[in-house]
């Protein structure tokens, strides 16, 4: 399966999607804040970004993921949200795929796989 950066600053949130993404086979470095998140991208080299759009910290999810897209074009990156964002958020296009909370980790996992096939060599 992938390497998932789970970025995610609700503690219970962070843990729960950790161990059921885990339980799918991904592979989960999961962070707090964009700030670790960027600091461990060069370390992990993940195949996935999951964010959630408002870190509580200086840099959103979308600032984050805008960052991702220039550094790491190949990563795909995926936007989680509670409330309805910005259009101006949606409009800029830092994510591949949007996700509103509340969600089952099945769509997740099925997001999760639909972006790793499409990474996937097509058979001849």
């Amino acid at each position: 399966m992938s390497r998932v950066l789970l970025v995610e600053a609700d503690d219970l949130i962070r843990a729960s999607l950790t161990k059921a993404l885990g339980r799918f086979g991904h592979e989960v470095i999961a962070t707090s804040s964009a700030r670790e998140a960027l600091a461990s991208m060069s370390r992990h080299h993940p195949d996935v970004i999951l964010t959630e759009h408002l870190l509580g910290g200086d840099i959103t999810g979308s600032m984050m993921l805008e960052h991702c897209a220039l550094v790491s074009p190949d990563c795909a990156r995926v936007l989680m949200s509670s409330g309805d964002l910005p259009k101006k958020v949606l409009r800029r296009g830092a994510h591949d795929v949007y996700l509103a909370k509340p969600f089952s980790i099945h769509v997740v996992a099925a997001t999760l796989g639909d972006l790793s096939s499409r990474d996937q060599p097509k058979a001849a």
